[in-house]
């Protein structure tokens, strides 16, 4: 791919907007994100036999670490089995593990008593992991926590950073990995644009990528979606360039960030129905047949390919049972995340605030209302089918539309928002923009979306998930009330 002048101005639009962000303390869930590598790989028991010169001991509780994590590390709140709860009893005794109760940031002996802890791995304690995320953006945060470990010596330490500094330097290099997936993800972008539509959009598409709010928000941001996404654009890239062996390892490197990947198979089955049916009208039956032979041995090698590439990363079975969580039962342990929530059932409820009296609604109701297809949902895909979907004349568009309509029955399980839990979506809007609209709108488009970046980096600080979401219920609640 040649990397024009202007294509290195836009990678470094993102890579100093994305900084700004970057510099910004570890949040709430960074810091449990940031011990993460370190347990997995045995954490301070690993760290002692070490220090004794103890290699085997080592290698030993790093491999029992590393198959817990992989075992229960793909589900909320996972009961962890009998013979699993002693995996490290004697570490335990050994070492004087003790159960720790939680510290805050209010607590004037946080620094001290997150620094006494001992960072293990914690058998008693894994109702507090999960869910969906395997351990492949665990294992690439590794090397930057090594060089942040190497470069931290006889200086603050991290821990003493995050309680003392709002910004540093230091945690651009802590989130490198999620840093750097999202200008991988941008060369993608722009390269398949730009193989698709030429330069000039391919160009735009990819500012619009860059300059996107939560491009620079959450790439920079040590949740897994961010190592999601390059892998997901290089499947679509690869697909795109009749790749299949390519596509399945990079989809199932994908599946071993996190499991919301999988809404692009539905999206890639539509893709393929509809370019089989042209098929079936252009060559009749005999081609049809020769080709859905043809499409099924490329599919059933990308789908094993994808298979063997999640397999080091998350116990499949662990990961099915969590994927099929919204329709199914299962036992969980009760001191973590409320798994039972995150069913469909759970999800139709009625409000229990609403007035008794109120007659129940139909499931089917429920579903229509929480997709959004009562209100602004149904509008937005009757004007979008009617006058867009005539213009889908690629593949490419074909398959962005139908990820972002995904985004309908997605907000059943996960509340609407531009947070982190939506970036999946960001690189198909960015097809579509760039396939559909005109050279006048996206250069509109992408001021508008450089205006508010100057509004957010101003104090990155203030423009925390809590504060953008209170803004868009706001205005949502405002333009649809009642």
């Amino acid at each position: 791919m040649r990397v024009s002048r202007r294509l290195m101005a836009v990678c470094a639009a993102y890579i100093l907007c994305a900084g700004l962000f970057g510099s910004m303390n570890l949040s709430g869930d960074e810091r449990a994100f940031v011990r993460e590598p370190y347990q997995l790989l045995g954490g301070d028991y690993t760290r002692a036999y070490l220090s004794r010169g103890d290699i085997r001991a080592a290698l030993g509780v790093m491999a029992r670490a590393y198959f817990m994590y992989w075992y229960y590390r793909p589900m909320f709140s996972p009961i962890i089995e009998e013979r699993h709860l002693d995996l490290f009893q004697e570490e335990e005794q050994e070492f004087g593990y003790e159960i720790t109760s939680g510290a805050t940031e209010s607590d004037e002996a946080t620094l001290d008593r997150y620094a006494d802890w001992m960072v293990v791995p914690e058998p008693n304690r894994w109702y507090y992991h999960g869910a969906g995320k395997p351990l492949l953006p665990a294992v690439a945060t590794i090397p930057p926590l090594l060089l942040v470990e190497l470069i931290g010596r006889g200086e603050p330490s991290l821990l003493e950073l995050q309680f003392g500094r709002n910004y540093h330097p230091i945690f651009i290099l802590t989130r490198m990995s999620h840093f750097l997936a999202g200008l991988v993800s941008l060369l993608l972008v722009y390269d398949l644009l730009h193989r698709r539509f030429g330069e000039e959009r391919a160009l735009l598409g990819a500012a619009l990528f860059a300059l996107f709010p939560a491009t620079i928000r959450y790439f920079p941001n040590i949740h897994h979606d961010a190592i999601m996404i390059p892998f997901l654009v290089l499947t679509v890239w690869s697909l795109a360039r009749s790749h299949y062996l390519l596509g399945g390892l990079a989809y199932g490197l994908a599946l071993a960030s996190k499991n919301t990947a999988l809404l692009l198979v539905p999206s890639l089955a539509l893709v393929l129905a509809h370019r089989l049916f042209c098929i079936w009208r252009s060559g009749g039956r005999q081609v049809l047949l020769r080709e859905i032979g043809l499409w099924a041995k490329r599919g059933a090698l990308f789908l094993l390919l994808a298979f063997f590439a999640l397999l080091p990363f998350a116990n499949p079975l662990s990961y099915a049972r969590e994927v099929l969580t919204p329709m199914t039962q299962r036992a969980f342990d009760p001191r973590g995340e409320d798994v039972a929530a995150f069913s469909v059932e759970a999800k139709l409820e009625e409000p229990r605030d609403l007035d008794e009296n109120r007659s129940r609604r139909r499931p089917e109701v429920m579903l229509l209302t929480r997709m959004d297809f009562l209100s602004v949902g149904l509008l937005f895909i009757l004007i979008a089918t009617v006058l867009v979907a005539p213009r889908l004349r690629s593949d490419l568009l074909r398959l962005s539309f139908i990820v972002l309509l995904l985004t309908l029955p997605y907000q059943v399980i996960f509340e609407r928002g531009l947070t982190y839990r939506y970036l999946l979506f960001l690189p198909f809007f960015v097809f579509v923009l760039a396939g559909l609209g005109t050279r006048r709108q996206l250069v509109w488009v992408l001021v508008f979306l450089a205006a508010i970046d100057v509004v957010l980096l101003i104090d990155p600080i203030t423009a925390t998930p809590a504060h953008i979401l209170q803004t868009g219920n706001t205005l949502w609640e405002a333009l649809l009330p009642g």
